[in-house]
């Protein structure tokens, strides 16, 4: 029921701001762009640079945390980096374990349920190939209808209810059958990365 009230405000066109994150509670999200190759915002490692890959893994989670300015801070839940706030007009942006001085505000795209994020004239956009699927500074803060800059994002617990719904649903879903966590069957896992197992999210 929560996670059908969660797309159902997606879909009104709503901004559903992330959970903060807390010393007595850890909400962790996975960033996507579903227009652009469906690709997730991933870690690479302090003062590297941020990459999108076709399937999340642990360094793909993220959470929220209240900058001073009433922004979020976005930190990798697993290397505990910050999304940086520094980097010039298309270039690339990087994870740094130090933290920003301006956070990132999420706001409404021109399509309902995804959203882009920004930092004053910084903007989050996932690249394509020819730029090795980085994560770019480019859209000028208010760009709403390119697809690189369109993000969908989703807690993490969202897609494991969901994957055990689909395996309560169907034989044909049974059998350890293994999911990532877009919710699309992942078969094998074939690299090192969070998988949902019979409505279990197991680390491989």
């Amino acid at each position: 029921a929560a996670l059908e009230a969660f797309l159902e405000r997606c879909a009104e066109g709503e901004v559903i701001q992330p959970r903060e994150t807390t010393a007595d509670s850890t909400f962790v999200y996975v960033l996507s762009t579903p227009r652009r190759g469906n690709r997730y915002l991933t870690s690479q490692g302090n003062n590297k640079n941020l990459t999108g890959l076709d399937a999340p893994t642990d360094l793909s989670r993220w959470t929220f945390k209240r900058h001073r300015d009433g922004a979020w801070y976005i930190l990798n839940a697993t290397d505990m980096t910050f999304i940086s706030t520094s980097a010039s007009n298309n270039t690339a942006l990087s994870s740094s374990r130090a933290r920003s001085s301006k956070g990132w505000s999420i706001k409404a795209s021109a399509e309902a349920g995804l959203v882009i994020i920004v930092s004053g004239s910084l903007q989050i956009n996932q690249c394509n190939a020819g730029l090795n699927y980085q994560i770019y500074n480019w859209g000028g803060g208010n760009n709403t209808t390119d697809d690189g800059c369109k993000y969908l994002i989703q807690p993490v617990e969202a897609f494991a209810t969901a994957v055990e719904s689909l395996r309560e649903e169907g034989p044909s879903a049974t059998n350890n059958t293994c999911y990532d966590l877009g919710g699309r069957p992942a078969g094998r896992p074939s690299r090192n990365g969070i998988y949902v197992v019979d409505g279990r999210k197991v680390v491989y």
